[in-house]
Formats: C-alpha cells, structure tokens, sequence
C-alpha cells in the first residue's frame, strides 16, 4: 500500500481567522442564525436592509432565534465608525427590526392583545398605557436634549435614541 506523504499546516493570523470565520458560518447553519446588513445604495443614498453580510455595512447583525431549544434569542449588532453616530443608530434599528420583527410581534400579541387589541374595545387601561408611554418617550427626550453630554448618558445618546428607534419603523 501507497503512503501519504505528511502535511504540515501553516497556522497563522489568516488561518485562524479563516477558521473563526467556518466555525461561525457552521454555527450558523446548525442553529439557524441570520444574518442581515444595513447599507448605502451609492445612487441613491437610501438605507436598505439586505440578507447576508456586505462589506460595505452601515450596520450588520447576526440573529439566532434558539428560544424553542435553550430559552433565549441572541442579537450581535456591528455598526460601522465610517458613518456619523445617528446613520448608525438608524441602520442598527433597522437591522435589529428585520431580524427581531417576529418576536415584536409575539411580545405584542402575549403583552396586549387580551387588553388592548383590535378585537376588544379600547379600555381606561389602555389609553392610560399609551398616554404613559408617549408621556415617558418624551421626557426620555427632552432629558438627552437637555443633558447630551451627560455622564449618565453613553456617548452618542442624544441621537442614537431616537434614531435607533425610529430605525427599527423601517420595516
């Protein structure tokens, strides 16, 4: 019988990010993930939500949805330093909103529905629970416009906030 000559593998900072790489990419398709970037359409100029990666993000996020197996549900959000602080608040709520727009939607419907949904009329509690959470969304507001260079705050809060936020309607 024939004998193999030896191999000898060269590791180095290429291989073993190439490694990480193909145990991500099978992780990935072992859970489930998905993976969806934010980019700038060069004519354009408008914000799209793409599957896959891209290398030209704005922002990009991995989402493994393993809530049936272990319970929970995990989001990696990457934005890029390339944009300004509010494209990048922006374009994560929309990555974040493309992955995770299925479980906003089960947290409406359990939270809810039963109280405040289209098929049962709207009640005392349900205005007091909009009146509170529009009174709150503003005074979260207001309090980023008054203090933006708050400690408190993380850097970027006085817009990241609101952007995000609005980031993640675009769906």
């Amino acid at each position: 019988m024939a004998s193999r000559p030896n191999m000898t593998i060269v590791v180095g900072p290429f291989s073993k990010g190439l490694n990480v790489l193909l145990g991500l990419c099978l992780t990935c398709v072992c859970v489930g993930a998905e993976i969806r970037s934010a980019v700038i359409d060069k004519q354009t100029g408008q914000l799209s939500v793409v599957d896959g990666y891209r290398d030209d993000f704005v922002a990009w996020a991995n989402f493994t949805d393993d809530i049936k197996t272990s319970g929970w549900s995990f989001l990696e959000v990457t934005t890029s330093s390339q944009y300004n602080d509010s494209i990048q608040a922006y374009a994560a709520g929309a990555v974040e909103a493309a992955l995770t727009s299925q479980l906003i939607y089960k947290h409406w419907m359990n939270t809810l529905m039963g109280y405040c949904g289209p098929f049962t009329s709207q009640s005392d509690y349900c205005k007091r629970l909009k009146d509170f959470i529009t009174i709150n969304l503003q005074w979260m507001q207001e309090q980023i416009e008054k203090q933006p260079t708050s400690p408190v705050l993380v850097p970027g809060a006085s817009c990241t906030a609101a952007a995000q936020r609005t980031g993640g309607q675009l769906q």
